[in-house]
């Protein structure tokens, strides 16, 4: 006859092995590890991110759901925190006079405009901020008495360093008109006038 830790040890077993047992195990399995991951995200960004959870493919599923066997993905769009930081210090940088140059800055996410108020696509990694008015540059060369670092340059240095777990940011240029074709001197300074000071943002 077996002894009572045999007896124990067969019920443990047998319970592990119902697939109801086994749910509910992975469902808070899932949920430790998703908390686990917000508390790292709160600790580094200092506020809850949004996310998102998928169920087998069913978006928004509650890990009550799961069953032995499910896949669950918990998705924390990082990048666009950065994104909204970004967006945020360009305009709280800008020099004010007639409000023009603050209200022209542009986000491209995999080269489309993206509109304000809108979600990023799903998938994007690449994105680029740019400021469409003719005298950024003047302004990115410090030659705003209100700006006289630059914006687009600064902004993307503390960029960097605060987001260096979530992207690859860097300051550079970007095209923003229709250069006509060429070689010769003329070409070469439609270029560059076309070329206006950017934030380069790739997400890992």
């Amino acid at each position: 006859m077996p002894d009572r830790f045999e007896a124990d040890l067969a019920a443990m077993v047998k319970e592990i092995g119902d697939p109801q047992e086994q749910a509910k195990r992975f469902a808070r399995y899932a949920a430790e590890e998703i908390e686990e991951a917000r508390a790292i995200n709160r600790r580094a960004l200092g506020k809850d991110v949004p996310y998102s959870v998928q169920v087998d493919g069913r978006p928004g599923a509650a890990l009550t759901s799961v069953r032995a066997n499910s896949v669950v993905i918990a998705e924390w769009r990082l990048v666009e925190e950065a994104l909204q930081w970004i967006g945020g210090e360009l305009v709280t940088a800008s020099p004010v006079l007639t409000g023009q140059y603050a209200n022209s800055h542009v986000l491209f996410a995999e080269g489309v405009e993206h509109r304000p108020g809108e979600p990023i696509p799903a998938g994007a990694s690449d994105f680029v901020f740019v400021n469409f008015q003719p005298y950024a540059r003047k302004i990115e060369r410090g030659l705003s008495r209100q700006a006289p670092h630059g914006v687009y340059e600064a902004v993307a240095a503390v960029a960097a360093r605060r987001f260096k777990d979530v992207a690859a940011i860097k300051f550079g240029f970007e095209t923003i008109a229709k250069v006509p074709a060429g070689s010769g001197r003329e070409a070469r300074k439609a270029e560059q006038a076309a070329r206006n000071p950017a934030i380069f943002v790739r997400s890992y």
